[in-house]
Parts: C-alpha cells; sequence; structure tokens
C-alpha cells in the first residue's frame, strides 16, 4: 500500500475534477486526508482511493513507463546548413518573407489573436470566478473551430468533454495552471493532460493546441510533422507512432525546439511559430 508524506502532491485517478492536491500529514497506513485545489478536503481511503503522486518521476509510472526514453535533450544529427540553405530556396527573406508571413505566421497570429482575446490569462480568470460553464464551451469552440490543426473526431471529443459539468471548469482551471502556475512544466502539463485523457482527447494536437496559441514564445505545437521532424532534425526515434501525449516527452521535445531556434539564429525566429514552421517545411521536403 502505497504512503504518503506531507506536502506530497497528488492527483485523484476517479476524480480529475479535484484538480492537485496536496497530503495534509502522513498517511496512517489505512487513509491520508488531502487539499484539493477544487474540493477541498478529503480524507481518503487507501485501499479505495487510487492517488496520483503529482511530479514527472511519478507520473511517469502512469503514463510514460512504455516509452523508452532518452535521458538528455536530443542532439541536431541533420547538416543545418543545408537545411536552412533550402529554406531559404522557398522563402529568400527567411522568416520575414512576405510569401513565409502570409503561408506560415500571419494565418497563425490571427488564431492567436482570437485565442487570447477569448482565453488569455484575464479572460480565463473571469470566467472561472463566474463559473460561466457555458461561455468557456462556447469559446473553446470557437478557437478550435478557428484552424483545421484539430481533427473533426478530436474536436468533437474535445467539446463533448467540455460540456458535461465541471469539464469546462476542469478543463479551464488545468489550462490556466498550465500557463501561469508555479510548479514544473512536466507536472502543470500532466495534470492538464490528466483530464484531457479522462475525456479520450490526450493525443499531442490537443494538449499542444491551446498552449502554443496562447504563448507561442514558450510551447510548440506537436502533431505528427513536428514528432517525426524530430528525428528527421535529432536522435529522437518513434515518436509518431504514439498518439498519447505525456510530460517528460514534451518537455524534451521543447528543449529540442529551444535548441533548434538557438541554431536558426541567423534566421532570427521570434517564436515557436517560426520553428514549427521551419521544422514542418523540412520535414515535408524530407518525405
Amino acid at each position: 500500500m502505497m504512503k504518503y508524506k506531507k506536502h506530497d502532491q497528488v492527483l485523484h485517478f476517479s476524480n480529475v475534477g479535484w484538480g492537485l492536491g496536496e497530503v495534509l500529514e502522513d498517511s496512517n497506513g489505512s487513509t491520508v486526508r488531502v487539499f484539493f485545489s477544487d474540493a477541498g478536503r478529503k480524507r481518503l481511503s487507501l485501499e479505495q482511493d487510487e492517488l496520483v503522486m503529482a511530479d514527472a518521476d511519478h507520473l511517469s509510472d502512469y503514463m510514460l513507463a512504455q516509452f523508452d526514453l532518452p535521458n538528455q535533450t536530443p542532439t541536431i544529427r541533420r547538416h543545418l546548413p543545408t537545411s536552412i540553405a533550402m529554406f531559404l530556396s522557398k522563402f529568400p527573406d527567411g522568416f520575414y518573407d512576405e510569401q513565409y508571413l502570409k503561408q506560415e505566421r500571419n494565418p497563425i497570429l490571427k488564431v492567436q489573436h482570437l485565442a487570447q482575446t477569448l482565453l488569455g490569462k484575464e479572460a480565463i480568470t473571469t470566467l472561472l470566478d463566474e463559473k460561466n460553464h457555458q461561455e468557456i464551451v462556447k469559446r473553446v469552440s470557437q478557437v478550435v473551430d478557428a484552424t483545421d490543426m484539430l481533427s473533426p473526431n478530436e474536436k468533437r471529443f474535445l467539446i463533448r468533454g467540455l460540456s458535461i459539468e465541471p469539464g469546462s471548469f476542469v478543463f479551464a482551471q488545468g489550462l490556466h495552471n498550465l500557463l501561469y502556475g508555479e510548479y514544473s512544466l512536466p507536472t502543470r502539463f500532466g495534470s492538464f493532460l490528466w483530464f484531457l485523457l479522462s475525456i479520450r482527447t490526450g493525443k499531442w494536437t490537443t494538449a499542444t493546441y491551446f498552449p502554443f496559441l496562447l504563448q507561442p514564445e514558450k510551447y510548440l505545437f506537436v502533431d505528427t510533422f513536428s514528432t517525426l521532424c524530430t528525428g528527421n532534425f535529432s536522435d529522437f526515434r518513434g515518436l509518431v507512432v504514439y498518439p498519447n501525449a505525456n510530460p517528460l516527452l514534451y518537455k524534451l521535445i521543447l528543449n529540442f525546439a529551444e535548441h533548434l531556434k538557438a541554431e536558426l539564429k541567423e534566421l532570427q525566429p521570434r517564436d515557436m511559430i517560426d520553428v514549427r514552421a521551419f521544422m514542418r517545411y523540412m520535414c515535408w521536403r524530407a518525405t
């Protein structure tokens, strides 16, 4: 039977809507007292209630055990100067090329503005304070319908999951914590992902869509092209065969994306919108 210590951070396996929990005192062998961010104090049976430690190492027991993770950020193995030359042959002015802006960057910026307006920090805080379930669902629908980055099935599962209370509040709180919380990235992303998995929408695309649109300076949208490109550019292998997202792999992918951004300094990439566009173009050229 699992033992818990005071201040351990946990998630409740069957009640993800309770949010992030903190153990109030050492477990006594049969029960444990936990304060959950969205459910308050609970005394739980260690025999009947299944808890998951909400740190990256223990989340990996549930979501990462099937992966053979590299132990460090992947390194670029493809000849980058050649890749840059190929990109410039398509867009002579690089990330500031008029055709690039029209085809790649400006459409994303348009949706980013919509997402910031509807689901930015101030907006989402207000929605949570007002407990405005219908408005959260409406706004999320508007943002997902603004692009084809999510498939019709992914959109349908997401909106259906949000439409059943307290789904919209759990999603909004999880997104708020992911973007503005104080815990480590794997913990914040893992908590957000835990809810998405509970409504069958835990794919990379759904899990990274909103962070990418709301904070593209920090977060990369991960789809089949992105994961395949990561393998092409680095010693990452086989990510594309794992459809469900997970926090440690996302941290590694973000580390790699930051590394690639630094290596592209002569093109002056502004954010992950530019990095993703470069990866997608080079992936397309490699297939």
